[in-house]
């Protein structure tokens, strides 16, 4: 009962609607999955919203923020110059961007609301990874997609996925540690398969965090957190299962892509990324005031079977938007730093650091794979961050909210 609950939530409804990318262009049905996720998420949010109708002052800093970079788009139209391209990007943002920020700052209540959406990230990305293994154990190309499709997003969920369920195998009960454990290898091994780089390398860096916090030293004294001991277990019988199916060559793919970071340019991959970093330079050079344009990078650069924009989050926005693209990046960052140092000693050590460590991976990810509009996982776990940083009385009205 508890499953289905969560299945037919408003959080896990609008965790479709985040990474429906990884699925939606596999699966042949007449509706566009994202549009229908955004509608239920939409709805659930407005049954909640008019049970407890209010608006915190946090609310507001964050939407001026994101409605502020809308401006900075509009405005680098106007003064530059306008391309479908453009209108497309602006729409997305408007319809799909904005609601990412929004909705979760309406319908996120507590605790058990943020374990939902955690819940619901780990069921997908298990049931994609299920879905996926016909592909890996048969595979017709180097990538491996749910069906064949989106391979980067199949590997960004399935990474995301892991993380998650590496917090359930520390917080749960040890029955369901056991249950969790075999999923847990399943999501690691189907992102190893992927074929895709920067998800492994994003969830070793973030990893390399949560080392911080599982040791600590007293007394000139090395301790491990009791639970972490759990983790470190699932480990080792992790890294077991991963010699077993390396020598089965199951990730022939990424290990070779891994080695071709290493020959004359680092690859076609590293090398199309380096130039497109060096373009987008020479575009805020050359448009240092409104960059060229939202939308406009592919204008100016050579993008034939690349995709038009930058594949880094800081040179699209110095690129196309310019001064003021920049200025905006360095408040976003400044807003990420700034709630992942307050977050709130209410909520459990465990849950603050795996909100940090999913942020920082799919911060990673943004610097170097997707746009603007790609990027909405990173945009709601900074909301999850703000939540958890000033939500310090759970949906008690003070000083801080705007009772409607």
């Amino acid at each position: 009962m508890k499953i289905i609950k969560n299945v037919f939530s408003t959080e896990f409804c609008f965790i479709m609607f985040v990474f429906s990318g990884a699925f939606k262009e596999s699966v042949n049905i007449p509706i566009d999955l994202s549009v229908l996720f955004l509608g239920l998420t939409l709805i659930g949010t407005c049954v909640r919203f008019i049970k407890k109708p209010f608006i915190k002052k946090w609310h507001l800093m964050i939407l001026t923020i994101y409605i502020s970079l809308l401006m900075i788009m509009l405005i680098s139209i106007m003064f530059g110059t306008y391309t479908e391209d453009s209108m497309d990007k602006i729409v997305k943002f408007t319809l799909l961007t904005l609601p990412t920020v929004i909705l979760p700052m309406l319908f996120i209540q507590g605790k058990k609301s943020i374990e939902k959406l955690f819940i619901a990230i780990s069921i997908i990305g298990t049931i994609l990874s299920i879905a996926s293994l016909p592909m890996i154990l048969n595979p017709s190309s180097m990538f491996v997609g749910f069906n064949d499709g989106n391979y980067m997003g199949l590997a960004r969920l399935t990474g995301a996925s892991f993380i998650i369920l590496s917090y359930f195998i520390i917080v749960s009960k040890k029955r369901f540690k056991i249950l969790i454990l075999p999923f847990w290898i399943l999501n690691i091994v189907v992102l190893m398969s992927t074929g895709s780089r920067m998800p492994i390398v994003a969830l070793v860096i973030a990893g390399l965090y949560l080392l911080t916090k599982v040791f600590i030293i007293k007394d000139s004294k090395l301790y491990i957190r009791k639970k972490a001991m759990y983790l470190f277990v699932t480990l080792i019988i992790g890294i077991i299962a991963f010699v077993r199916m390396l020598t089965l060559g199951m990730f022939d793919t990424v290990i070779y892509r891994f080695g071709t970071l290493f020959q004359s340019g680092g690859g076609v991959s590293v090398s199309t990324r380096i130039e497109r970093y060096k373009a987008s330079i020479e575009m805020f050079s050359d448009h240092i005031i409104s960059g060229v344009g939202i939308g406009n990078f592919g204008l100016f650069h050579d993008t034939k079977g690349f995709g038009s924009y930058s594949h880094n989050l800081f040179f699209e926005l110095i690129s196309e938007l310019g001064i003021f693209g920049m200025i905006w990046f360095f408040i976003f960052i400044s807003l990420f730093v700034y709630v992942m140092f307050k977050l709130s000693v209410k909520y459990p050590l465990g849950l603050r650091i795996t909100t940090i460590i999913i942020t920082l991976y799919f911060f990673l990810n943004a610097m170097v794979s997707g746009d603007i509009n790609d990027n909405r996982a990173l945009y709601f776990f900074i909301i999850v961050l703000a939540y958890m940083s000033y939500e310090r009385k759970e949906l008690n009205l003070n000083k801080k909210e705007i009772a409607i």
